[in-house]
């Protein structure tokens, strides 16, 4: 087993024409050539990452499932390249993000933004991650606005008409 203690991918580096790039693996990777020149960069799909079994101790995927057909695939890949007990870190734009919310209620309909084809709540991001087999997952939510925005937030959360969403909001916002 070719294990290299402490290498890390970086999936979904940014190599799109919206966003500049901003690498933070090893070894970089993205389905788009990049505009700018990235360290070490493959380009690859995240459902067929070329690469061995069990050789990263770290991989990161910042931003990157809600652009995904197929999020499972390649979260599933992910962990087969991860050593075992290596770290995913991941980040997705929160569903329940208040203002996301807001928005809805004022439409009257949910859309995430054109080139995002899901979003998730952590019910079913943490589903998602023990599908892949992931384990020891902790999965945390910027949902607050805090500050000065505290009062419309919470304003905002009376206001929401996704009675069956309240609960959850509620909750988010009292921690």
């Amino acid at each position: 087993m070719n294990v290299v203690s402490g290498l890390k991918l970086d999936i979904g580096c940014g190599g799109g024409v919206k966003f500049r790039p901003h690498p933070r693996g090893d070894i970089n990777c993205d389905i788009n050539i990049p505009l700018s020149t990235i360290p070490n960069f493959i380009r690859c799909d995240a459902d067929f990452l070329p690469f061995k079994p069990d050789i990263f101790d770290r991989v990161s995927m910042y931003e990157v499932l809600e652009h995904l057909a197929s999020p499972l695939n390649a979260l599933i890949e992910a962990r087969r390249v991860l050593q075992k007990g290596g770290v995913l870190e991941l980040s997705t734009p929160n569903a329940l993000f208040i203002l996301k919310v807001a928005r809805a209620v004022k439409r009257g309909f949910y859309s995430p933004y054109e080139d995002h084809i899901e979003t998730w709540g952590k019910p079913e991001l943490e589903n998602l991650l023990k599908r892949a087999n992931f384990r020891n997952i902790s999965v945390s939510f910027a949902t607050q606005l805090g500050g000065r925005y505290k009062f419309i937030e919470r304003l905002l959360l009376v206001l929401c008409v996704f009675e069956s969403l309240r609960p959850q909001l509620v909750a988010r916002a009292r921690k």
